[in-house]
């Protein structure tokens, strides 16, 4: 896999090997290869004779933003915790953002 993600539609019309390409991302290990079933589709149609596992590549990037997100959820649990506030502070911040 090259260093830029591109979508496997793009690579068709690129006249590339999908099916190779599509082998190293299932085997990559950042992989997560779901219970979903989809169906390949062309000129807008489904292919019904082939089906295959949805799976998603967890890339740096939704790695960086998941870490992100994280650190933000901690930040608001911890400033929503009115144990670590005396208790009419806590009131007042409420009273304050209403």
């Amino acid at each position: 896999m090259s260093n830029k993600y591109e979508k496997l539609i793009k690579l068709y019309y690129k006249k590339k090997n999908i099916d190779k390409e599509h082998i190293k991302r299932i085997e990559n290990p950042a992989t997560l290869i779901t219970e979903l079933k989809i169906n390949p589709m062309k000129k807008g149609n489904k292919i019904l004779d082939k089906e295959y596992s949805l799976f998603y590549v967890n890339l740096l990037e939704l790695s960086l933003l998941q870490e992100k997100i994280m650190e933000n959820s901690k930040k608001i649990i911890s400033l929503s915790n009115p144990n670590k506030f005396p208790q009419m502070s806590y009131i007042k911040l409420i009273r304050l953002r209403e």
